[in-house]
């Protein structure tokens, strides 16, 4: 029926034994490593890598330009640009910021994203606070930054993954330089 079809964009790339559920859509330019298992209404994004035997509860979205590692059990949606780690409940592990480099993100707007990351993950507060203090920020004007608190905001009913308790997010310049070694 009408909006009940699985979709399936261009350029991916699937490994064995990877899985698709019913009423998904994946975007384009993706890479799902072997075994990956999307459940049924899951939605994938574009420019995204997921490792091997990473699991996608039912009904999860999937931002862009994201790094799943291998292994992951997801049950809540994964922001855009995120970098996700977890077994037992993917979470957070910082900003894919090699992965933005790669894809032509320059460097101010990859600077924007990581302070919305600190404004939306990091700092304390309800989520809505945080959403309102982003939309707020002089980058909620970048279309990118844009994205991603939209994102955060309409994410569906799973609600967005967690931080790990030891990632951090660093807005300072030196630190980026060293972390891209530039």
């Amino acid at each position: 029926g009408e909006g009940l079809a699985t979709e399936i964009g261009h350029h991916n790339y699937f490994m064995a034994y990877t899985h698709v559920g019913h009423n998904g859509t994946v975007g384009s330019h993706n890479v799902l490593a072997n075994m990956v298992q999307l459940a049924g209404h899951v939605n994938l994004g574009n420019h995204t890598v997921i490792g091997g035997n990473a699991v996608f509860h039912q009904g999860v979205h999937i931002g862009d330009y994201c790094m799943i590692s291998g292994c992951s059990g997801v049950r809540k949606s994964i922001p855009h640009y995120a970098l996700i780690m977890g077994s037992e409940e993917a979470r957070i592990a910082g900003l894919n910021v090699v992965g933005l480099r790669r894809n032509g993100f320059d460097a101010e707007t990859r600077t924007f994203i990581k302070r919305a990351y600190k404004t939306l993950f990091y700092e304390k507060g309800l989520l809505s606070e945080r959403l309102t203090n982003a939309k707020a920020s002089r980058e909620y004007q970048n279309p990118s930054v844009k994205k991603l608190v939209d994102f955060v905001e309409n994410c569906g009913n799973r609600g967005v993954c967690g931080v790990t308790r030891s990632s951090k997010i660093s807005t300072n310049t030196e630190n980026e330089k060293a972390e891209e070694g530039e």
